[in-house]
This record gives structure tokens, C-alpha cells and sequence, in this order.
């Protein structure tokens, strides 16, 4: 997994929240009778599920991170958004790099 991977997973929720507007938009103001609606929802069903599954992905490879402490870094990272300087200090640490260098040791290891 690389971290240009890893990035994606905040804007894959939010993408996936975008996409479930749209189409809740589209069934309110579109009948569902009109063949190009349906092939539209179906085109954004289809995205959204692919979304899931890039997103699914994602945190299972983050669920599988054997270490503790690394995993509970990845997750603030990656899936809450934090900077290192919160991730530091709700680790015990005061030093932004300290988590910064666990977390990249550990793709330079695994990658």
C-alpha cells in the first residue's frame, strides 16, 4: 500500500457522500420511467460501489497493520484526518516527527 493510496481515503468517503446527494437529487426531481434516468442511476450506483470497495480496501489494509500503536496512527491519519501534531499528542508525544517516522518507516517496510 503506498501513501498516495492511502490518501484517497478521505476523499473517497466524501465522494461517496457527493455521489449519494446526487442521486438522491436525481430520484426526487427525475421519474425513474425514463430509460436515460435509470442507465444514470445505474452509472452512479455502479460508481459508488466501486467507491465502497476502494474504501473497503483501504481500511481492511489498515485494520490488518499488526501493531497497535501504528494502526491507531494510520486510522487518525487516514481515516480522521488529524495533522501528526494531533496524532502526536493523542499518542503520548509532543514531537509531530515521531509518529510521522513510525508511520513512514513502516511503508518504507511493508511497501
Amino acid at each position: 500500500m503506498t501513501k498516495r493510496e492511502l490518501l484517497q481515503l478521505r476523499s473517497l468517503k466524501a465522494e461517496i457522500a457527493e455521489e449519494q446527494k446526487r442521486l438522491s437529487y436525481m430520484m426526487r426531481v427525475y421519474p425513474l420511467c425514463d430509460a436515460r434516468i435509470k442507465a444514470m442511476k445505474a452509472q452512479i450506483d455502479l460508481h459508488i460501489n466501486q467507491c465502497y470497495d476502494t474504501l473497503s480496501k483501504l481500511q481492511a489494509y489498515i485494520q490488518g497493520i499488526p501493531d497497535s500503536e501504528l494502526r491507531r496512527i494510520f486510522s487518525m491519519r487516514y481515516i480522521d484526518g488529524l495533522s501528526w501534531m494531533q496524532i502526536a499528542i493523542r499518542t503520548g508525544s509532543y514531537d509531530e516527527q515521531v509518529p510521522r517516522k513510525k508511520h513512514d518507516k513502516y511503508l518504507r517496510r511493508e511497501g
